[in-house]
């Protein structure tokens, strides 16, 4: 939900063109916008009993959640946001708007092609206890056409490494235990013949002591977000800001997410060290492809690499930047909605 508000505050925080230069027409300095959230849980993605039924009843239960969100019976959870517009500067072919909710700073940058989106400025680098974000550019048309394909941009999120020590035992051969073995009055057949007697066996059993190894392991959780990883302007409407309507532009996207647990050992027998690696490496491919069958059960949508697909509707006014959001789950169901209601 935090990235999604993130995405909304730098989504309308550019302007209204003429012809192919950028203006402020619409948002001044000193101004707030105002955007306001719905969200929706669907109950269905965490039920035992839900995800036990056959694909086609699925469907049909499916179908009537979504039927109850659009009729308003299930209501949803509202509220708002406002961002603060907190400079506006340049003039003819490159134009910039500086905006913020609280601490976290964002820009608009309008050229006379596309609107570049720059969000969470101040983030740098994390601190003791905040991960760190590298947010990817977000760049739109000012002349977008129905079919248009937007170009991808990626989302980073690296979480602050965290060490701790684990003992890992280490099985070393001392050495081979000697065992005779007589076999008395026992007849054996040898080389065709039978023979009788007193037979000896000695046999060696290997010999091991466990040591114990103080090893350092760091874990740095991480998560990569690819947004527009498919996308396509699929229709041209309209959209009211202030009492005044603007032609809009409806982008049908997929966004595709992957998280991931690294983790590294150190330890002054690289050997060892090494061997600690891989066993873990191999475990965790072993809990990432579990993982990943257990969300393709459930009906996850997921690429051959692991990535979780979910879906985003997008209202995009040109020259002002994106003023409505949708975000659809796995199964096709509205989680979030998000508009700008007011500019004041």
């Amino acid at each position: 939900m935090k990235s999604l508000i993130i995405l909304a505050m730098t989504c309308g925080l550019s302007f209204q063109l003429t012809a192919q230069t950028c203006q402020f027409d619409i948002a001044q300095t000193g101004q707030a916008m105002e955007f306001e959230i719905k969200s929706w849980s669907n109950p269905h993605v965490a039920d035992p009993k839900f995800q036990k039924m056959k694909a086609s009843k699925k469907a049909g239960v499916i179908e009537d959640f979504i039927s109850k969100i659009e009729s308003g019976k299930i209501k949803p959870t509202v509220s708002t946001f406002k961002v603060d517009v907190r400079g506006i500067a340049g003039e003819g072919e490159e134009n910039y708007m500086y905006t913020g909710a609280g601490a976290s700073s964002f820009l608009a940058v309008c050229t006379n092609d596309s609107l570049r989106l720059y969000r969470n400025l101040g983030e740098k680098t994390p601190s003791a206890t905040k991960p760190f974000y590298a947010y990817g550019v977000q760049t739109l048309p000012l002349k977008p056409q129905v079919g248009y394909i937007m170009k991808p941009y990626a989302d980073i999120m690296v979480s602050v490494p965290e060490k701790t020590s684990v003992i890992v035992q280490e099985k070393v051969l001392q050495g081979f235990k000697k065992n005779v073995d007589i076999e008395r009055f026992t007849t054996k057949l040898i080389d065709g013949k039978a023979v009788s007697g007193d037979f000896k066996t000695v046999s060696y059993d290997p010999q091991y002591s466990i040591i114990d190894h103080e090893m350092e392991m760091t874990l740095q959780p991480s998560m990569l977000v690819i947004n527009y990883a498919e996308s396509e302007v699929v229709e041209k409407t309209t959209f009211e800001i202030n009492g005044t309507p603007y032609d809009a532009f409806i982008i049908e996207s997929q966004k595709w997410m992957k998280g991931q647990q690294n983790v590294t050992f150190d330890y002054v027998n690289t050997e060892l060290r090494d061997k600690q690696q891989k066993g873990f490496d191999r475990f965790q491919e072993r809990i990432d492809k579990k993982v990943q069958r257990g969300l393709t059960k459930q009906g996850a949508a997921m690429t051959d690499d692991g990535y979780l697909i979910t879906r985003i509707r997008e209202w995009y006014v040109p020259g002002f930047g994106i003023v409505k959001l949708e975000n659809i789950d796995f199964y096709g169901v509205k989680s979030m909605e998000m508009t700008l209601v007011s500019i004041k």
